[in-house]
Formats: C-alpha cells, structure tokens, sequence
C-alpha cells in the first residue's frame, strides 16, 4: 500500500488579477513542483469555505502503475 508524503501546511498571499473576462491567481512555484503540474494540466478546485487547488494525475511513472495495479 502507497503511503502518502506529510506535506506541510503552507500559506502565501498571492494577488488577484485579471485574464479577459475572468479573475485569476497564480500557484507557488514549490507546490507546482512538488505535484509535478505541466502548463495546460487540469486542476480541481474544491471550496467549502476555503479554497483548495487538487492536481488530477494525467501521468504515472512506471513504478506507480504496477503499484496500482498490484494493489
């Protein structure tokens, strides 16, 4: 069974701003790199309250696909 990392919790402030019709923030540097994300990669949004940033997994190591399917 995979164990997930710990991460720690983070905050930063970033500044909101405007792309055409639509509002926008940036993501950290250290979050897109610890998750891997690609420009153009999909991302969920979850907000009950807060707002959480879920990357969605478009590609796996060779490693984590036999884990997968092994169970």
């Amino acid at each position: 069974m995979r164990t997930k990392k710990k991460l720690p919790v983070m905050e930063d402030v970033r500044k909101v701003f405007r792309i055409g019709d639509s509002l926008a923030i940036t993501l950290p540097a250290e979050f897109v790199k610890e998750h891997g994300i690609k420009e153009g990669q999909p991302i969920t949004l979850v907000y009950d309250g807060l707002l959480k940033a879920k990357p969605i997994r478009t590609e796996w190591s060779e490693e984590e696909l036999k884990e997968v399917i092994q169970g």
